[in-house]
């Protein structure tokens, strides 16, 4: 597609001596001779510009060509901006593969790391493995707990293990 060709009338506008004679009879015709080359000069920019706004069968971007583009076909805008559209759904419409985003294509402040790496027993979910760790602080907490109690009974302790000098050296507190 194009655009439509401007042409005065006549086509070589004012050097037309035959239509534009040299000498008007009066200052109204020679006034009309160039206000009708104005005038058909007018109506050829509003024509291109009603042919640029086109959003029918053929648009404005259908008639402006476009230098080439690497990876993208066509000679006019419309041309390429409807094969970058074909590439953007053809891309929109495949799913993203499993395991192919990477710590690499995630945000610092969500990376999680690998699951292998844990130290966890299960390491099947960061769920399960978190898991893991808080039953482990569970049991590590009532281990504790327990040893708030003596465990070392008075007959365990020899006689004159505990001296003054002892106490005095605060080797012994209680």
């Amino acid at each position: 597609m194009s655009f439509t060709q401007p042409a005065l009338d006549p086509v070589d506008g004012l050097r037309n001596t035959t239509a534009y004679i040299t000498r008007p009879a009066n200052e109204t015709d020679a006034r009309a001779q160039i206000q009708g080359v104005i005038d058909q000069v007018v109506d050829l920019i509003k024509q291109l510009i009603s042919e640029l706004e086109s959003t029918t069968e053929t648009s404005g971007a259908e008639n402006i060509g476009s230098k080439a583009i690497d990876g993208v076909t066509g000679t006019t805008v419309y041309a390429q901006l409807a094969d970058l559209k074909s590439k953007i759904d053809a891309l929109v419409a495949v799913s993203v593969p499993s395991g192919s985003i990477d710590n690499d294509k995630l945000a610092t402040d969500v990376k999680i790391g690998s699951l292998a790496a844990l130290t966890t027993t299960n390491k099947s979910s960061v769920q399960a493995a978190i898991n893991e760790v808080v039953a482990s602080l569970e049991s590590l907490s009532a281990t504790v707990a327990g040893l708030s109690t003596p465990t070392i009974g008075t007959s365990n302790i020899a006689d004159k293990a505990v001296t003054r000098a002892k106490i005095a050296d605060k080797a012994v507190s209680t």
